[in-house]
């Protein structure tokens, strides 16, 4: 299979971003880790990508028919007997999707440790999504000790090669100074990257760093360029910042309207939790200066909207 960040039940792979005036308390924004994209060991767990058309001389292929039950019964022992192939025949990529089936117990028992080898056995080909699964065995601690500093040098290489998540998470590490020395210019080159690629939590962290004016001069207009890339994408974060800004008037003209239908979006969109209840909060706080046309406005634009990618 070609490697990309979707995963075969449509998971992510990595991973992993102030106040209306007058209307919404400082308290309410003023955490910036809640507003902001962070690596995610769960999403990062699943690296299994689009599928590779069947080819019975293609060990990886047929491995990936039996992964996805295309044209054969979905079977992932089958699938791990030719995968087992593909790798014993130095195929970089079924090298990787042994490290999956082993990493998430998929036709085989989960094993942490034996993932890792199989993994780095295809990072050693060069291979970028195997680094990139390296670097967060090393990030999180899975079958190898925990240490950020190897997690960075293995995201460096994945990122090297264009990796977009890569990128986002080397931008995460320069950012928080995991593994490397805090450097907030490094950290917006990573995320830079990224974000031209279309990744989404990239493109919400920079919109962060504009507003803030952190490793970058303060802009309001790049900040909502990059919010709205992201909060188009279905990104819940972005989607609260862009509705904050909206309702603040930073980049943008004030516009209550579109303020609370991206602010609705995200609390849509946002699991139970801090996260939620700010976004939630911000919504109806904003709803006490609106009129009913107004919210009523808002929410059809809500329920009307849907995502793309960009």
């Amino acid at each position: 299979m070609r490697f990309s960040t979707k995963t075969a039940s449509g998971f992510f792979l990595p991973l992993v971003v102030a106040c209306l005036v007058c209307l919404l308390p400082a308290p309410s924004l003023a955490d910036d880790a809640s507003r902001e994209n962070m690596p995610n060991e769960a999403e990062l767990a699943f690296l299994m990508g689009e599928s590779e058309p069947i080819n019975p001389n293609d060990a990886n292929a047929m491995g990936d028919a039996h992964f996805y039950g295309r044209t054969v019964p979905q079977d992932y022992q089958e699938a791990m007997k030719w995968y087992r192939k593909g790798a014993d025949e130095g195929n970089a990529e079924a090298k990787l999707n042994l490290g999956v089936m082993y990493r998430n117990g998929f036709g085989v028992a989960a094993d942490n440790a034996t993932a890792m080898i199989w993994y780095q056995q295809a990072a050693d080909q060069d291979h970028a999504g195997a680094q990139y699964a390296v670097a967060a065995m090393h990030h999180y601690g899975k079958g190898t000790p925990q240490d950020f500093t190897k997690a960075v040098t293995w995201y460096r290489k994945a990122a090297d090669q264009g990796f977009a998540e890569a990128q986002f998470v080397l931008g995460f590490m320069y950012s928080h100074g995991r593994g490397v020395d805090q450097d907030f210019e490094e950290s917006v080159r990573w995320y830079t990257q990224a974000a031209e690629q279309g990744e989404s939590k990239s493109q919400n962290n920079l919109g962060l760093v504009y507003e803030t004016g952190r490793g970058v001069l303060q802009n309001y207009q790049k900040a909502v360029k990059w919010y709205k890339k992201a909060a188009e994408q279905g990104n819940p974060k972005p989607q609260n910042n862009l509705g904050v800004m909206y309702g603040k008037a930073r980049g943008v003209p004030q516009n209550f309207v579109e303020a609370h239908k991206w602010l609705n979006l995200a609390a849509s969109r946002l699991a139970p939790g801090g996260n939620y209840e700010r976004a939630k909060f911000n919504r109806d706080r904003l709803e006490r200066q609106m009129t009913p046309a107004e919210i009523a406005e808002a929410q059809q634009l809500a329920q009307q909207w849907q995502p793309n990618s960009n």
